[in-house]
């Protein structure tokens, strides 16, 4: 479970029982001195008569052992230690019931789905399929040219030219990272994300032509990818879009026209390790 789902439970697991201990505690006197109005009675009349228990019913007192004595002590204590009955205790029952059924319901709702999640998380990787698995390894098998960076929170992997670039490191959000050239000759940087209800991938790839300015080169829409590719800003650029119902990931690669010769021949290996899968969440 995270620390989140822990700090949830707790807290409203502790409010709570605060809530129902004050609860409890208006409902039986802030003093603690709720008795049955006969109990009350007659341990008014036990006090007046000295303490002894023998006296209550005619109001002379005899003397009694002092096993008598102890007998009418323990008498004193349970009749003070009676429950409430009548109206106020139902609604002390009924009070107390509530707040427990409250607290069962509390945290049913906030800790079994955190232990959901978190037994998923935990559970079987899903297998990936043949051909996603040797399209990736075939890249990022090159070790002395690439390596290759693996999102656990949306699931994708990319391959990135570890001579050329620079990993910056992933971002705090957790959705991505950027890769730096000296000089930012060059940029790579992938990301992903939730797709918002009713989005298309037309939709997205008409946008993204769009964004790109009007010196787009070439363009492909298929089933589940887009890729665009021109000059923009003076630069070449080349980007992917992985699409699912639910998730999105992109990279966009851009370079100085002057090192076209490095770079040109690493876009079909970068775009043939991007892929997108549950199963990266769990290496």
């Amino acid at each position: 479970m995270s620390f989140q789902g822990v700090g949830c439970c707790c807290g409203l697991f502790v409010a709570l029982v605060g809530v129902r201990q004050f609860l409890l505690k208006v409902m039986t006197g802030l003093d603690g001195d709720r008795m049955r109005p006969m109990e009350k009675e007659r341990l008014k009349k036990f006090q007046e008569v000295g303490g002894h228990e023998a006296c209550v019913p005619t109001g002379s007192c005899e003397r009694k052992s002092g096993t008598e004595k102890r007998r009418m002590q323990f008498m004193k204590e349970q009749a003070m230690e009676q429950p409430v009955t009548g109206g106020d205790g139902i609604r002390l029952r009924f009070t107390a019931f509530t707040m427990t059924l409250l607290l069962l319901l509390t945290f049913a709702a906030c800790c079994l789905p955190q232990a959901s999640i978190a037994g998923q998380q935990q559970g079987k990787a899903p297998a990936l399929p043949p051909e996603i698995e040797q399209r990736v390894s075939a890249v990022c098998s090159k070790t002395d040219t690439y390596d290759c960076y693996t999102n656990h929170k949306y699931g994708f992997v990319i391959a990135w030219p570890k001579q050329q670039l620079k990993a910056m490191g992933e971002s705090d959000a957790g959705d991505g990272q950027t890769f730096d050239a000296p000089g930012q000759r060059a940029n790579l940087t992938v990301w992903a994300g939730l797709n918002a209800p009713g989005t298309k991938l037309q939709k997205l790839f008409k946008d993204a032509v769009a964004e790109s300015g009007s010196q787009v080169t070439y363009k492909f829409l298929g089933n589940d990818s887009f890729v665009i590719s021109g000059i923009e800003d003076g630069k070449i650029f080349y980007r992917k879009t992985l699409f699912t119902k639910d998730l999105f990931s992109t990279f966009i690669l851009t370079y100085d026209p002057a090192l076209k010769d490095v770079f040109n021949p690493m876009v079909k290996d970068i775009g043939q390790s991007f892929a997108m899968h549950p199963a990266f969440s769990y290496r």
